[in-house]
């Protein structure tokens, strides 16, 4: 049973998106120094209970903020308010890095107060140090200023980087506890970013970022699996799943490609390794979810629900709205990118993931894709399948209106069966996912 299949009457697509687009800015701004709470405060969720969310996460917060950066102009309310939310989310930031805490900067969460949280947790997690590196940088590119309180977050978080890229900490699932690809990608573009921004006031040898940079790279062309051609999520694993996750395969390859954000060709949407880890993930998740047993025979077309990995056990091991956001989201992006750069080779590894983009063009039985072909010397089916992957991004969208309540509302997971919401509701990352798709697909017509 698909959980809302009466809204699929009632608007086209690309109205509901961007209605849900404006709803998706309610609550996440809601979620955002809620009454309480300390200002620059941002919650995972208001769900207080199975499970509770209402703590600020480092990861989570970083992300939000980033997306709201990213909106066009205008689009996050005024900008006077986008203006305040950031200072009081750098504002914040700084006294977190100054709190004491179990683990340092690697500690993922912090009560609403501003107190260290000092119960049991999966940590240390040292994504959130570099998510926060991106995000400050973001905002100075945005607001085309920089202040002391900036470069201070700037070079305590780059400073951690250095120190700790090379320790073992918990994933961003909060579960498995080794070298993490997702870990280490946002710590390479964090260094990468810091290196292009680089201020003498921070007292960081530049050759220390190159050197950690170089590191980085090397360390994650190890998680390329070319016996299975996907990348793996974790390495060295020391502790933590013991009685699931025994694949290796996971959304966090994708979500960390988006969230790095990469100009380059390695570790980036242009990556034929990402496209093939993302082609993988995509068939796993079709054949194990009942809900996407119905993919083929919606209300309108929709593409497969996508989860965190397949032997998911949290909440019964759900598709997520985060996970199938991303997707979209890399549709979107290799798109836009193919538009940039035109320059792309068909190679076995990316063959799949293109296959399915362009089967979305009437030309496609008359058009083969084969390996070894420049796109760049094809410009009709470098259009074809430009088109093609904002047609696959689309249909991720679909889905996720499918699942969607009519009021707009995303929970963190919709159930693996019959679809409805699950877990925490008004989940804050999980309208900044959808958004970061949606603005995405707005670059596409730019």
């Amino acid at each position: 049973m698909i959980a809302f299949p009466a809204n699929s009457q009632q608007v086209s697509l690309a109205k509901w998106m961007t209605s849900e687009a404006d709803f998706s800015l309610t609550p996440m701004s809601q979620n955002i120094s809620p009454s309480g709470t300390v200002r620059g405060v941002i919650i995972a969720s208001p769900s207080r209970q199975d499970p509770d969310y209402y703590f600020h996460w480092i990861r989570d917060s970083a992300l939000v903020m980033d997306t709201l950066l990213t909106l066009s102009p205008g689009a996050s309310n005024q900008s006077p308010w986008l203006l305040q939310t950031f200072a009081d989310y750098a504002a914040f930031s700084r006294e977190l890095q100054l709190t004491t805490t179990l683990t340092g900067l690697g500690e993922p969460r912090f009560n609403v107060d501003g107190t260290a949280f000092n119960g049991p947790w999966a940590r240390p997690q040292n994504d959130g140090p570099a998510l926060r590196v991106l995000t400050v940088l973001h905002s100075i590119q945005r607001f085309h200023a920089s202040t002391a309180l900036l470069s201070t977050i700037l070079q305590t978080d780059l400073r951690y980087i250095l120190t700790n890229f090379q320790v073992p900490s918990f994933d961003l699932w909060e579960e498995v506890k080794g070298d993490h690809f997702y870990t280490r990608l946002v710590q390479m573009a964090a260094l990468r970013a810091g290196l292009d921004h680089f201020d003498p006031g921070w007292n960081i040898p530049r050759q220390d970022l190159q050197t950690a940079i170089t590191s980085l790279q090397n360390d994650l062309d190890l998680h390329w699996r070319s016996d299975k051609k996907y990348f793996s999520a974790t390495l060295n694993r020391v502790e933590g799943a013991e009685a699931y996750k025994f694949t290796d395969l996971d959304t966090a390859v994708i979500l960390g490609v988006l969230h790095a954000n990469l100009d380059s060709d390695n570790f980036s949407v242009r990556d034929d390794r990402v496209l093939a880890t993302a082609s993988q993930l995509e068939t796993v998740f079709l054949a194990i979810y009942n809900v996407n047993a119905n993919t083929y025979s919606t209300p309108y077309p929709v593409a497969p629900a996508i989860g965190r990995y397949a032997d998911d056990v949290y909440f019964g091991g759900n598709p997520w709205y985060i996970t199938t956001s991303a997707f979209a989201e890399l549709n979107y992006r290799l798109s836009l990118s193919l538009a940039k750069n035109k320059s792309y080779m068909i190679t076995e590894l990316n063959l799949p993931f293109l296959k399915k983009a362009l089967a979305l063009r009437s030309e496609a039985n008359v058009i083969k894709l084969k390996t070894g072909v420049n796109l760049k010397g094809h410009p009709h089916l470098l259009k074809l399948l430009q088109q093609g992957l904002k047609a696959r991004g689309d249909l991720f969208m679909a889905r996720l209106r499918l699942h969607t309540p009519p009021e707009g509302a995303m929970a963190e997971q919709f159930e693996r069966n019959d679809g409805h919401p699950v877990s925490a509701r008004d989940l804050t990352w999980s309208y900044a996912s959808f958004l970061s798709a949606f603005e995405s697909r707005k670059a596409l017509s730019k």
